[in-house]
């Protein structure tokens, strides 16, 4: 009977030991579960996540808060939503006086703003005409394109005060082939050409000219019977 009692008494000693081993186990892999979730929702970017940035806020829509102010030269994209009749979607060049003129509101003064004071702007201006639009002014993407006989053709970022021979230089330079003194510039702002003598330019920065977001540079190439 003694040996029955202590054979019982170790049993409930092991039974003891083992559940509280497997209440360990279970904790531990459910913490696993739990900070892989998290790590899973931040790297896809679930609406509950630390990464999530955008907001809306009232009827001005944004997805960033440090945006740069605007330039002359820059590329404007305006959407309107909200209402039915809502004004025709913008796209426009920042003029040389600073401005892009709107339907109904006319000009409305761009340099300087960043894309969040340019919403609040036309929102409070469009408002006497519409009481629930949405304004949702585009990230500013400001590049120059640089192509033709280069040695890397591509976009490339602007940067106040670029001018040709510095986007060509990014651009890695003219190749052999390279007809130098016709470069061609093209002013996104309004289509118009102009000629670069991009030997001088080197030589000489009074003959380089400068460059806006948008614009576009083409180095022809050089045959034969061409000078360079």
């Amino acid at each position: 009977m003694e040996s029955q009692i202590t054979g019982n008494t170790e049993k409930r000693k092991y039974m003891n030991q083992f559940s509280r081993f497997a209440l360990i186990l279970i904790l531990v892999i459910g913490g696993f579960g739990v900070g892989c979730a998290s790590r899973n929702a931040a790297r896809h970017n679930y609406p509950n996540s630390e990464q999530e940035v955008s907001s809306d806020r009232g009827n001005v829509t944004t997805t960033e808060d440090n945006d740069e102010a605007f330039k002359v030269g820059d590329q404007i994209q305006i959407k309107f939503s909200g209402v039915a009749d809502a004004p025709k979607d913008k796209f426009d060049i920042v003029a040389q006086d600073g401005t892009i003129d709107m339907d109904l509101i006319g000009s409305i003064e761009v340099e300087g703003k960043t894309r969040l004071e340019l919403q609040k702007t036309l929102k409070d201006k469009y408002s006497d005409f519409y009481k629930r639009l949405t304004v949702t002014v585009l990230p500013n993407n400001r590049y120059v394109y640089v192509h033709g006989q280069v040695r890397v053709p591509d976009r490339y970022p602007y940067e106040d005060g670029m001018s040709v021979i510095q986007a060509i230089t990014a651009a890695k330079g003219f190749t052999d082939f390279a007809r130098r003194s016709k470069v061609q510039v093209t002013r996104d702002s309004n289509r118009d050409v102009i000629m670069v003598d991009g030997l001088k330019a080197i030589d000489d920065p009074s003959y380089d000219v400068p460059v806006y977001s948008g614009d576009t540079i083409y180095v022809p190439r050089r045959y034969f019977s061409d000078q360079y």
